[in-house]
C-alpha cells in the first residue's frame, strides 16, 4: 500500500536530473521495471525538494541499485514524506534504500524499510570538501528491517533525531566509518537491533 498520494507514476522509466532549484512531489517509481538503474538519481545541484514520493522494487532484480541516490556534487536536498523500500540487489551490503553524497541533506518524516543494505547512508568517496556527506540530517523518520542496518553516517556535523529506529541487523546507528565528528544524536527510539554487531549505535 503506497503512503504518498501518487498523481503520476511513470512504469519503467527512472528520474535522473542535475538541476538547481528543484521541487519534484507525489511520484511513485517502480524500480523493477528498469534494473538495474536508481528509480532516483541526482547527479548535481542544489537547493532540491522531493516529496511525497515513493521509490520501490529494485530488491527483486539482479545487478541491481539503491533506490535513491544523491551525487557528492549536490547540495541542500529535502526528502520529505518519501516512502522507500524493497531496494538493493539480494546477497550484496551495497545497495541501500537511500544512497547520500552530497553536503547538507535532510530527511524527515519518511518510511524506511526492507532494503538489503542500510536503511540510509550518508558517505561519499570523492575528495570534496573534507570527502563526507557532512550536516546529514535524520529526522521523523521510521527506519525499519533492513538487512544490513538502520543509518551508516560518515557525515561530520550531522543530526540524527526523534526517530524510530527498529529491527536492523548489525545495529541501528553506524558511525564507524572514517568519521562522524560532532554528530549528534537524540530522541531516538531504537529496539531489536540484529545479532551481529547488535548495537544501537557503535
Amino acid at each position: 500500500v503506497s503512503s504518498c498520494g501518487v498523481l503520476l507514476n511513470p512504469g519503467s522509466n527512472n528520474i535522473q536530473f542535475s538541476a538547481s532549484h528543484i521541487t519534484m512531489r507525489k511520484i511513485r517509481v517502480n524500480g523493477a521495471a528498469n534494473p538495474p538503474a536508481y528509480p532516483l538519481r541526482i547527479d548535481g545541484g542544489s537547493h532540491i525538494l522531493i516529496e511525497d514520493v515513493e521509490l520501490y522494487g529494485t530488491r527483486v532484480a539482479a545487478n541491481s541499485a539503491s533506490c535513491a541516490i544523491t551525487g557528492a556534487t549536490t547540495s541542500f536536498i529535502t526528502f520529505r514524506r518519501m516512502h522507500i523500500h524493497d531496494c538493493g540487489e539480494e546477497g550484496t551490503t551495497l545497495d541501500h534504500g537511500i544512497y547520500q553524497q552530497g553536503d547538507d541533506f535532510t530527511l524527515e518524516h519518511s518510511w524506511v524499510h526492507d532494503n538489503v543494505g542500510f536503511g540510509i547512508q550518508c558517505y561519499t568517496a570523492t575528495a570534496l570538501s573534507d570527502g563526507r556527506a557532512d550536516r546529514c540530517t535524520i529526522i521523523h523518520t521510521l527506519i525499519e528491517d533492513n538487512n544490513f542496518g538502520g543509518i551508516a553516517a560518515e557525515s561530520n556535523d550531522g543530526l540524527i533525531r526523534n526517530n524510530v529506529i527498529r529491527n536492523n541487523a548489525n545495529g541501528a546507528i553506524n558511525l564507524g566509518y572514517s568519521g562522524s565528528l560532532r554528530t549528534k544524536i537524540y530522541n531516538n527510539l531504537i529496539y531489536r537491533t540484529g545479532s551481529d554487531a547488535g548495537t544501537g549505535v557503535f
